[in-house]
């Protein structure tokens, strides 16, 4: 890299009415987890736990309990981009420049199923209902798709398509039910004149080669151990210059614990590795942990912008 880049990510759903009625705290704990209680427009209701500790969230109790609840809603998941107001992204644009990437933020069909009805849920209609889960692939990836356009259409740059749900399936399963879906959202979002990072942070070293035929132009966090399985060796081994590859600091190593001296070492060995073939984004493997010293975070970005 001879430029640092900032990328400022924003959410489709800024631009329209909203169909969420609202939300409430339910409880904060003292360990630093929230449960934040939504409701949406149509009625239905969902609640989300958000661990301050990590930034994470997760659905604990998804919106729908049955398959046909999703059918009857889907109205209430579609947006009506027409009447969309993106003037707030104009507003960022301008506050930004040239000099940071609009990054819309998206959510591939399987994981939408896994996070509307239940990661159990999904895994039962892999192997009892694997045509009903596709019915909803069919859906949700329709969704999407309309998402991503509209976004790009009113000034994104980029789709983060998110298919963290992904690194839990095996190849095979990656290759029938995430990789044709992926690449009908890509290849819209390219028509469209826009990029797609695909966000898979997780083990994905067994998913490396599959997730080529998704076709997407990034793939990121290239999670390193403990918390994945890919180290950016790995990576550049098996895909080359087959797809551009973005991460891969450790979060939760030397960045957030160390000194200064010892995250920029830390950096430097992840660059070293990526930079080699080219096809390389340098980034933090997910997102910054809360806590990170903002003088370990400086130094690594005043060594970027020197090469």
């Amino acid at each position: 890299p001879s430029k640092l880049y900032s990328s400022v990510s924003a959410m489709a759903w800024n631009a329209m009415p909203p169909k969420i009625k609202g939300d409430g705290l339910l409880n904060d704990n003292a360990g630093g987890l929230i449960v934040k209680k939504i409701t949406w427009a149509d009625g239905l209701e969902s609640e989300e736990a958000i661990d301050l500790t990590t930034g994470t969230s997760d659905i604990v109790r998804p919106p729908f309990l049955q398959v046909e609840d999703i059918f009857k809603h889907l109205d209430c998941l579609r947006g009506d981009w027409a009447n969309a107001d993106f003037s707030y992204l104009r507003k960022i644009r301008k506050s930004v420049g040239d000099n940071a990437a609009l990054s819309g933020t998206a959510i591939d069909p399987v994981s939408a199923v896994g996070w509307y009805l239940g990661i159990e849920s999904l895994m039962y209609l892999f192997f009892a209902k694997p045509e009903i889960l596709k019915k909803l692939c069919d859906e949700f990836c329709d969704i999407c798709l309309e998402t991503s356009v509209a976004m790009i259409e009113n000034g994104m740059d980029l789709i983060r398509l998110g298919a963290a749900t992904a690194c839990l399936f095996s190849p095979d399963i990656f290759l029938e039910f995430c990789a044709p879906y992926q690449r009908r959202i890509c290849d819209a979002v390219r028509d469209a004149g826009g990029l797609t990072h695909l966000h898979m942070c997780g083990n994905v070293k067994n998913l490396l080669k599959p997730v080529l035929k998704s076709k997407a132009d990034i793939l990121e966090t290239i999670t390193p151990p403990p918390l994945g399985d890919t180290t950016m060796s790995d990576a550049k081994k098996t895909i080359g210059r087959k797809i551009c590859v973005k991460g891969n600091l450790n979060p939760i190593g030397a960045l957030k614990d160390g000194t200064p001296e010892e995250a920029l070492q830390e950096a430097k060995e992840c660059l070293r590795e990526g930079m080699k073939g080219g096809a390389f984004i340098f980034s933090v493997a997910d997102n910054l942990a809360p806590g990170t010293p903002e003088e370990n975070i400086a130094v690594i970005a005043e060594y970027i912008t020197s090469l």
